[in-house]
């Protein structure tokens, strides 16, 4: 039957139930069932009356009886079963329309495709079974009641297949609760022992009375009633289940309950899970508050999250910080609450140090930053860690679990939190403990930051203070000159330096303009500062010559820069100067110049990339014709470029790199560096630290590395993308060197050799398949030497003494042209298959042997009429062997059949697909009929 497609007719006036049920059939496939939709009314009778259904879906959720007068109608055009759909309050309605000729109804809360699709095909089996036993019992034939009884034997066998083949328990009791009828049984006993038996003695005591008072109530009342309970399941496992029951009348009168008994223990394991998570949440939301309310006190804090910890996973608590840069492990808080028992397990806790080197668990966790689980404490190995007059204390307390987890602030480890449960609370802590102790820790952990932030910014704050103080002093006695001006270029502050370069006191200038105190230079100067001033960019490193005073002395030169300050709104409210006195440089460097021609020649004319670049702002100083060829720019723009315009590092890392190579810890790098076109290449950085005229400057040489970088790039990525496409390609892939040791194996390929989690890389085939025959090496062999060698169907034993069935392919890899490099298996297990086609051929002789027995005649006829299969019923009624007749069509085995009113409704039934039952007198070739 699950071979032919079913015409489902569905009648639901709601949309929504609609794409349910078509979702839910379309799982099988359209060879499966056809489905068609109908509304509620005159549209649903029209449909059954066009085109025959083989099953009717009927929605019955509306409140009203619109369903029930439908079904009704339903009865009077067509025997087509009819499956309800209602909703979990509606089971008298369910029952009503069962007696009113419904075959069974289906809950929506409980729907699934598979239990809509055994619904389906059990009442389409019904209907059949009975329209055969109606039409035996019309025959007049003597034997007719016999086949009727035989038929109705099979319909009752067939129900019994079913309701075995449900996932439910079904079973009927009487009025003393004794099992009448029953699908199945718990493990270990037998149906047939179940019989006679009171339901009540498969229900816990405690459950008895609720279960006794609820089918006294159906007996008495017919309607039908609910109930959950919890029994002892397979294994002595206790399992939820709920019942529903109602009042069921025999055709002899004899009134029964069916009870429908539903395994429940998964939704209650998720409500009970749903409980937990929510009592779990109130915690951490509760430990939030309490959080909150001790604000930036970082020892009330600790007390709160001691005293919350231990609390809700009743146990002794305790943190343990590290101070600092100190090697120990500090108390820092210790909750329990009995008091005497924080008092004794303090003493044992308080009075042993922890030195953050030492095994202690509490050190390792702050070292690796990872929890640590014991639900079991080895208690000799902590008695060795104690002083001999603990060892009392210890055997006092009787500890027996202990859970530690880091206490992080800002990422960083800096303590852990202990707990430890005794003998007083038996639990073990298990992995719901580590979660919730560690979402408490992380929730202390934000808190804290809190905290030490607030600390640290009240120690920044006095420290800001104190380098006021310091700033001011430096201004005072720095040798440089030091000044501030207002927008109208008025002094407002002017160190002893500054005064005495302009060669009077700081109380001079205060007041008084740039023109009224130095009038020589305050032509060159104001353009520069006004400058400044509007577009509040700094002007650096600006060079100021005076005359000479006298033929006999030399004019001075100064070194000047000038920068912006910026007002509380972030507006330009003045300008900053500092000055420098720089004749004798300017002398010493007129002095080098002559010692650097020496040099510019080798230096330009190198045909490597050179540079020169200055250790402190990082501009380049120096490049010669290699570098601009390479970098694209022209001389000018080069040397007015700093190095992070080309270089393509964090300003961070630029500054960690250029350190390494002043202090010449470091001369050789790796960098990207940026053209004038946007191309980013790669280069090889060699830098060491030169002095020039006092001047600090980094000299490097650089080359391209680009094609190399790319080149070795690509193979790390071809290698990377390999491992990956292996590891999780979803076939049995694994893939070895000519040693054969594994290279990659994917996921699939461990899990259907059942290797679990182990790491396979590294490892010999014939390591990790010690028992393999000598068989496998000589396939490996010849696939290394270049052969490919597959099986079909090939018995692979596992280690425990079963044997799979794999169908496996293994071909060589190649490292370069002609060179083997090792083996990739390509594999599949393919016992489901295996035992799934035995099983078919299984059921196949079962079911021709059920035909070949049956009396009545059974023949399969193909849509050209040809005969594909017949019992041996037909045969006989035939008068011919079944050789004579399979085959061959109709016509030829009977000529002239083609022209009989049988014939005609044999081609209609098969091109339009529907049922006819009809009586037909056959004329023998002898001239006897039947």
């Amino acid at each position: 039957m699950d071979l032919v497609t079913l015409q489902v007719l569905l009648i639901a006036d709601s949309p929504d139930g609609r794409l349910t049920s078509r979702r839910l059939l379309a799982r099988f496939g359209p060879d499966r069932y056809t489905v068609r939709d109908a509304d509620l009314g005159e549209q649903a009778l029209a449909a059954c009356q066009d085109h025959a259904p083989d099953c009717v879906l009927l929605d019955c959720r509306p409140p009203d009886r619109d369903g029930l007068r439908v079904l009704a109608a339903l009865r009077n055009v067509t025997d087509a079963p009819v499956v309800l759909l209602i909703d979990v309050d509606q089971e008298a309605v369910a029952l009503a329309a069962c007696q009113s000729g419904a075959q069974d109804y289906l809950v929506y809360d409980h729907l699934t495709p598979e239990r809509l699709h055994l619904t389906i095909q059990r009442a389409v089996a019904a209907v059949r079974l009975a329209r055969e036993r109606d039409c035996a019992l019309s025959l007049e034939d003597v034997t007719a009641r016999k086949e009727a009884e035989d038929a109705r034997h099979r319909s009752e066998a067939y129900l019994r297949a079913v309701m075995a083949c449900t996932p439910d328990i079904v079973f009927t009791v009487d009025r003393q609760l004794h099992i009448q009828f029953i699908n199945r049984v718990p493990a270990g006993l037998a149906v047939e022992e179940a019989l006679g038996t009171s339901a009540l003695d498969y229900v816990l005591p405690e459950h008895r009375p609720l279960v006794e008072h609820s089918a006294r109530e159906v007996f008495a009342t017919g309607q039908p009633s609910a109930y959950e309970i919890q029994a002892r399941g397979a294994y002595g496992v206790m399992v939820w289940y709920a019942t529903r029951l109602g009042r069921l009348t025999m055709p002899e009168g004899i009134e029964q309950v069916l009870m429908i008994t539903q395994d429940i223990t998964a939704r209650k394991a998720a409500d009970i899970a749903l409980q937990q998570a929510y009592t779990r949440l109130q915690l951490l939301a509760e430990a939030s508050a309490a959080f909150s309310e001790a604000g930036v006190d970082a020892p009330a804090l600790l007390d709160h999250l001691v005293q919350r910890t231990a609390v809700a996973l009743r146990a002794s608590c305790f943190i343990r910080l590290r101070q600092d840069d100190e090697p120990w492990l500090s108390m820092a808080a210790a909750y329990d609450q009995d008091p005497a028992m924080r008092a004794t397990v303090g003493a044992i806790v308080c009075q042993t140090p922890i030195h953050i080197d030492d095994p202690h668990p509490a050190a390792q966790v702050v070292r690796s930053g990872q929890p640590h689980l014991a639900p079991a404490i080895d208690l000799e190995a902590l008695r060795a860690t104690l002083a001999p007059e603990l060892w009392p204390v210890l055997d006092q307390v009787r500890l027996h679990s202990e859970l530690i987890t880091p206490l992080r602030v800002e990422g960083q480890t800096i303590g852990c939190l202990v707990l430890l449960r005794h003998i007083a609370e038996p639990l073990a802590f298990t992995q719901d403990d580590l979660t919730l102790a560690q979402d408490l820790a992380d929730r202390a952990g934000l808190a804290l930051a809190k905290a030490l932030l607030y600390h640290a910014v009240q120690e920044a704050r006095e420290a800001a203070q104190q380098a006021h103080a310091w700033l001011d002093a430096l201004v005072r006695s720095v040798p440089s000159g030091i000044g501030y001006l207002d927008r109208e270029l008025r002094y407002i502050l002017v160190n002893p330096a500054l005064a005495a370069l302009n060669g009077t006191t700081p109380a001079d200038h205060v007041g008084r303009t740039l023109a009224e105190v130095i009038p020589g230079l305050a032509p060159q100067l104001e353009p520069v500062l006004r400058q400044v001033l509007a577009t509040g960019v700094e002007a650096q490193d600006l060079e100021l010559r005076d005359k000479a005073p006298s033929p006999d002395e030399r004019s001075r030169t100064w070194l000047l820069s000038v920068f912006p300050v910026l007002g509380p709104l972030g507006e330009v409210a003045g300008v900053g100067v500092t000055v420098t006195d720089i004749t004798q440089i300017k002398r010493t460097e007129a002095e080098l110049c002559a010692s650097e021609a020496r040099y510019r020649a080798m230096f330009e004319q190198n045909a490597a990339i050179q540079l020169l670049i200055d250790s402190g702002s990082g501009t380049i100083v120096d490049a010669n014709p290699a570098a601009m060829h390479f970098y694209g720019y022209p001389r000018e723009t080069l040397l007015a470029m700093p190095m992070s315009a080309i270089s393509q590092l964090a300003p961070e890392q630029a500054h960690t790199e250029l350190d390494a190579a002043l202090q010449q810890v470091q001369n050789h790098f790796h960098f990207p560096h940026r053209l004038a076109s946007g191309e980013v290449r790669a280069v090889e950085v060699f830098s060491s630290p030169i002095e020039v005229a006092g001047r600090q400057l980094l000299y490097s040489i650089i080359h391209d590395e680009t094609e190399r970088q790319q080149a070795k790039l690509a193979l790390l990525r071809s290698e990377r993308i390999l491992k990956l496409f292996v590891e999780h390609a979803p076939a049995a892939i694994a893939m070895f060197d000519r040693s054969m040791t594994y290279l990659a194996a994917s996921r699939r390929y461990l899990s259907d050799y059942q290797l679990g989690e182990q790491t396979v890389v590294g490892r010999s085939y014939y390591e990790v398949f010690p028992d393999r025959s000598a068989r496998w090496k000589e396939v490996h062999q010849r696939c290394l030497a270049g052969a490919v060698e597959s099986a079909e169907e090939d018995l692979f034993p596992r280690a425990d003494g079963r044997v799979d069935w794999v169908r496996w392919e293994i071909h060589p890899w190649y490292e370069g042209p002609g060179e083997i490099g090792g083996l990739i298996l390509f594999s599949e297990v393919i016992t489901a298959r295996k035992l799934a086609e035995a099983e078919l051929r299984e059921r196949e002789a079962r079911f021709h042997q059920t035909l070949d027995l049956m009396l009545e005649g059974c023949q399969i006829i193909g849509f050209d009429a040809r005969y594909l299969y017949l019992n041996d019923s037909v045969a006989r009624h035939a008068r011919r062997p079944k050789e004579a007749l399979l085959g061959r069509t109709m016509p030829e085995v009977f000529p002239g059949i083609e022209q009989t009113v049988m014939f005609g409704w044999v081609q209609r039934c098969l091109r339009e697909r529907i049922a006819h039952r009809m009586e037909n007198r056959f004329v023998y070739d002898d001239g006897s009929s039947a």
